[in-house]
């Protein structure tokens, strides 16, 4: 290790709290300084190939001028602006109109958020506002699977299937549920056992990430859609991980 990849491995374990932090995980970090299509180098020159695509969102490669100019020219521009009530922008305006032609007819407006985790937050949050107006402000429960992973804020944890990121953070909040992995009958059951009146949504992965990569039979969303249209409940695909053919 180079006197400048301890440096910054020292001042790593000082100053910088990482995500799912345990300190015997940073004893000695690989630390990345560059990157080049698929390949990343670390501060000691080791190469290493990306297999995560950062973190499944460096979609077309690392080192892509084009993208770098594309970010300078719109920052010396207009670095930001809020898409608040009363305001937006070209570049926001015209990426919407551009995602809904390529989504197809039946997606046709976007909410851009900065995240997974916020995403479901606020699918979440789309689905209580829609329930409330259309009469039916008790339906607000949020069924999810087990191994499913949706992200570790409050909501969006709650809704993850896995336990170790429970941990330390509990009590969950109330309205969450999970259901056995890949069994359609399972959502059925609880749904009934809840009460249909009172489930919002059911979330999952088209194909499970975190929780093992596991692709459902060719069955099971179509007969997930059919349940989830008997009963009244919102179905809501969390395609952070796959979607913009990942």
């Amino acid at each position: 290790m180079t006197a400048t990849a301890v440096d910054l491995r020292d001042l790593d374990q000082a100053h910088l709290l990482h995500p799912q932090h345990h300190p015997s995980d940073h004893a000695d970090p690989l630390i990345f300084t560059r990157g080049e299509g698929a390949s990343v180098w670390t501060v000691d020159g080791q190469r290493y190939i990306d297999g995560l695509s950062g973190l499944w969102n460096v979609n077309v490669g690392h080192g892509r001028r084009e993208l770098a100019d594309a970010a300078q020219q719109q920052m010396a521009n207009l670095a930001f602006t809020s898409a608040y009530v009363g305001s937006s922008n070209p570049p926001a305006i015209e990426l919407a109109a551009r995602v809904a032609r390529l989504a197809g007819p039946s997606l046709n407006t976007v909410f851009f958020t900065t995240g997974g985790a916020e995403s479901n937050e606020t699918s979440f949050k789309a689905a209580w506002f829609f329930w409330s107006m259309q009469g039916k402000p008790e339906k607000r429960k949020i069924l999810s699977r087990s191994l499913g992973y949706h992200g570790v804020t409050m909501g969006a944890g709650s809704a993850t299937g896995l336990p170790v990121f429970w941990k330390h953070f509990g009590p969950q909040p109330p309205g969450f549920s999970h259901i056995p992995n890949l069994d359609p009958d399972a959502l059925e059951a609880q749904i009934v056992a809840e009460g249909p009146d009172t489930v919002a949504a059911f979330i999952g992965e088209p194909v499970q990430g975190a929780g093992g990569v596991i692709p459902p039979p060719a069955d099971y969303w179509p007969r997930i859609r059919e349940i989830c249209s008997k009963y009244d409940v919102l179905l809501i695909a969390d395609e952070v991980i796959t979607g913009f053919g990942r």
